[in-house]
């Protein structure tokens, strides 16, 4: 139970929706290899890893995240008591295998409940991000004296193909989460009657 419980942050991954594929991956992946193709000209006097480098400075933006995601998970979390938030999403509802008292089944999920399990998964990959990415830092100067050069020029490649994918990952799903926060919870639910006509 308790391996579930640490690793219940990052649940948001495995909801089911139709759109969540495009948002999780496809748009991160585009995005990313749009970042590949801009730096990959400039490779030879880039610095991604070292202090003042390239994944440094986004660190710097990385870093302010978990307090905002924190405060947004405390309000979505406590907002209002029976309102739209706690209503089942319409078709198509997202829905979570999970596990109710004892037993998994999949859950259609409200937007409360949705909401909350969004910016806790943003929270953990924006911590996740910065452990990595100071890891990363860490060994980069050491991996140099020790592996070739191709070998480094590789694992470097990879490391910040990773990192970009799982950054533009954060930012894909923060502007979905702010949609649903500045916009979609304030509209009307299709559930309820129309207003009288004037």
């Amino acid at each position: 139970m308790l391996p579930y419980q640490l690793f219940r942050p990052f649940a948001y991954i495995f909801i089911k929706h139709p759109v969540k594929r495009m948002v999780d991956w496809y748009l991160p992946a585009i995005l990313a290899v749009m970042a590949f193709i801009l730096i990959w000209p400039f490779r030879e006097g880039m610095n991604l890893w070292a202090s003042g480098g390239l994944v440094a400075s986004a660190q710097g933006f990385v870093q302010g995240l978990p307090g905002f995601y924190i405060a947004a998970l405390a309000a979505v979390a406590t907002f209002g008591q029976q309102t739209v938030l706690d209503q089942i999403i319409p078709a198509p509802t997202p829905t979570l295998h999970t596990n109710y008292s004892g037993q998994w089944v999949d859950m259609k999920l409200s937007r409360r409940r949705f909401l909350c399990l969004l910016f806790a998964y943003l929270t953990a990959l924006s911590i996740v991000l910065s452990l990595f990415a100071y890891y990363a830092q860490a060994v980069a100067l050491p991996a140099r004296s020790v592996l070739a050069g191709w070998a480094v020029e590789v694992l470097s490649t990879v490391a910040f193909g990773i990192y970009a994918l799982f950054l533009f990952q954060l930012l894909v799903v923060t502007l979905w989460g702010l949609y649903y926060l500045a916009d979609r919870m304030h509209q009307p639910n299709p559930y309820d009657p129309p207003p009288p006509s004037p």
